[in-house]
C-alpha cells in the first residue's frame, strides 16, 4: 500500500456557512426551494453539489476541513483499493466505514459535519478509515487504456471476494499502520452498510489465517493475483479463529440493514431472478472447463448516457409533481422502501464522469441470497467446481460460523429499518437470531427508517446511535 497525505494538521471544522460557500450553488443540487432538505442538515449544510470538476470523498472532507490522508491498498489478488483516513493518531479508537452496493466511501460524508457518520466520529475522537470495494475502481476513467481482456477478467468477481479479500486487504493494511504507531493498545470498530456488512461477516466468519472450527470443513481460495471467482484453486485454507487484523483488537461491528438474508426481492430484481442464474452458470462452467475468467460490470457504460441519465434525474427533480410521480415509481420498485430515492440518485458519485458499479457475479451472488433464503458464499453452480473452491459440493454457510465471532469476543450491533423494503427488518432478525444461538454478544436496534437512511440519509437519530454506540458523546 502507499500513502499520500493531504493537509493533515488537525483544525476545529469550520462554520457552516464557510463550508456551503466553497460548493456553489448550481442545478445540481441534492435539496432545492420546492424540495428543500431536511432541517437538520440546513444547519450544518446546505448541500452538497456537483461542480465543475467531480465532487469526492477527499474533496468533501477538504472542504469541511478535516485532516484527510490517501491511502492505496493492494488486495492478495491483486486489485488496488482506495481508501481515506481522517487521522487522530494519538487516538485509541479507530473506526473502520464499509459502504453498501453501488456506493462508495462518499456516503459516509456527504451530509456534512454534523450530518455524516465519519466526521461524527471523528469529531468523537476517533481515527477514521473509510474503505471503497472493487466496484468502485474499476469504472470510470480507470478503465481506458486496459486491454479488454484485461477489462473482462477485473469484473470476475462475487460477494466472496468483497470479504475476504478487499475488506480482509483493507483491515490488515489498517491493522499495519495503526499497530507501529506509539499509542498501544488501540481497538478496532466496524460500521458497515448494506452488502458491506456481508462482505465484513464473510471475512469475520472465515479469516485468512488460523484453523479451522466453523463446522463446514476447511476449504480452498482462489489463486492469488487471479481476480475471479473462476481460476485454479491453491491449497490455501482458510480457518475461523482470529481476524487478520489481530495486531488490533476488533472491539466492535455495527451492522446497518446488513444483507444475506432476503425474505423477499424488490420489484426491481424480479426480471434478473430466473434469467441471470443460468447463464451465469453456463458462463462458470465455460469457464471452469478452460480455466478462464470474465465478467461484466452493470451500470451506465458512457459519459454520454451517464450525463443524460442523470440530466433527467435532475430535471424530474425541479418539477414537483414529476418529482413525486418518479419518486412514487422508485419506491414501488423497491418494495415501498421511505428512503429518499430522488436524492440518492443525485448524490455526487452518480456523476457523467464515473459512478459506482456491480458486477453481474456479485448480481448472482445477490439472486442466490433471495431464492435459496440463506446467507452462503458464492454457489459456482457447479459440484466440481465448488469442490475446487470449497472441498465440498455446495457453499458454506456463513450464518452457520456466525460462533467464531463469539471466538473472536467481538461484539455485534444490528440496525434495521422499520420501513427498509429492500432488506426488511424480518431478514435482520434472522441475523439475529442466528448470532444468539451461536453465542455471540449482539444487540438489535430497530428505527422507523428506509433502507438509504441508516447511511447516506444523514438522519439524526441513527448518526447519533452510531455515535453512541462508538463511544461518542
Amino acid at each position: 500500500g502507499s500513502l499520500r497525505s493531504l493537509d493533515c494538521h488537525h483544525r476545529l471544522p469550520p462554520s457552516a456557512s464557510s463550508i456551503t460557500n466553497r460548493w456553489p450553488q448550481s442545478r445540481y443540487l441534492l435539496g432545492t426551494a420546492s424540495h428543500p432538505l431536511p432541517a437538520h442538515k440546513n444547519t450544518h449544510l446546505q448541500s452538497i453539489v456537483q461542480m465543475e470538476n467531480p465532487v469526492t470523498t477527499s474533496s468533501v472532507i477538504r472542504a469541511a476541513g478535516y485532516p484527510l490522508e490517501e491511502h492505496t491498498v493492494t488486495t492478495s489478488d491483486g486489485y488496488v483499493l482506495t481508501m481515506q483516513r481522517l487521522p487522530r493518531k494519538d487516538a485509541k479508537k479507530v473506526v473502520f466505514f464499509m459502504h453498501g452496493v453501488l456506493d462508495t466511501s462518499l456516503g459516509w460524508v456527504c451530509n456534512g459535519p454534523m450530518g455524516s457518520h465519519a466526521f461524527t466520529a471523528h469529531d468523537s475522537g476517533a481515527d477514521v478509515w473509510l474503505g471503497n470495494c472493487r466496484a468502485n475502481e474499476g469504472v470510470g476513467d480507470k478503465r481506458r487504456g486496459r486491454a479488454p481482456s484485461d477489462y473482462l477478467r477485473y469484473w470476475a468477481f462475487s460477494v466472496n471476494e468483497l470479504g475476504l479479500n478487499d475488506v480482509e486487504g483493507m483491515l490488515r493494511y489498517i491493522s499495519m499502520t495503526v499497530s507501529g504507531s506509539d499509542c498501544p493498545g488501540k481497538e478496532l470498530h466496524i460500521v458497515a452498510h448494506s452488502l458491506g456488512a456481508a462482505a465484513v461477516l464473510i471475512h469475520l466468519v472465515f479469516p485468512r489465517e488460523g484453523s479451522d472450527r466453523s463446522g463446514h470443513g476447511r476449504f480452498r481460495r482462489e489463486t492469488v493475483g487471479s481476480g475471479g471467482p473462476n481460476d485454479r484453486a491453491t491449497d490455501r485454507s482458510i480457518g475461523a479463529t482470529r481476524s487478520p487484523s489481530s495486531n488490533l483488537c476488533i472491539k466492535q461491528v455495527i451492522l446497518l440493514a446488513p444483507a444475506g438474508f432476503h425474505s423477499q426481492a424488490p420489484f426491481l430484481a424480479l426480471p434478473f431472478l430466473y434469467t441471470v442464474p443460468p447463464l451465469v452458470r453456463l458462463a462458470n462452467g465455460l469457464m471452469g472447463a478452460f480455466h478462464a475468467q470474465f465478467g461484466l460490470p452493470a451500470y451506465i457504460p458512457s459519459k454520454l448516457l451517464r450525463s443524460v441519465a442523470f440530466k433527467l434525474a435532475t430535471d424530474f427533480h425541479s418539477v414537483p409533481a414529476l418529482n413525486e410521480l418518479s419518486l412514487s415509481l422508485l419506491r414501488l420498485l423497491v418494495n415501498g422502501d421511505c428512503s429518499d430515492w430522488d436524492r440518492a440518485l443525485q448524490m455526487p458519485h452518480y456523476a457523467a464522469e464515473s459512478m459506482p458499479a456491480i458486477s453481474v457475479h456479485t448480481g448472482a451472488h445477490l439472486i442466490q441470497f433471495i431464492r435459496r433464503q440463506k446467507f452462503e458464499l458464492y454457489d459456482y453452480g457447479w459440484k466440481k467446481l465448488n469442490r475446487r473452491h470449497y472441498g465440498a459440493d455446495a457453499p458454506p454457510d456463513v450464518s452457520a460460523g456466525y460462533g467464531n465471532l463469539a471466538d473472536l469476543g467481538v461484539r455485534v450491533h444490528l440496525v434495521a429499518g422499520a420501513y427498509d423494503g429492500v432488506i426488511s427488518k424480518e431478514n435482520i432478525r434472522r441475523h439475529y437470531d442466528c448470532m444468539q444461538r451461536c453465542g455471540v454478544d449482539v444487540a438489535y436496534t430497530e428505527m422507523e427508517l428506509g433502507h438509504l437512511d441508516v447511511c447516506v440519509g444523514g438522519h439524526e437519530d441513527v448518526v447519533q446511535l452510531v455515535d453512541r454506540l462508538l463511544g461518542g458523546r
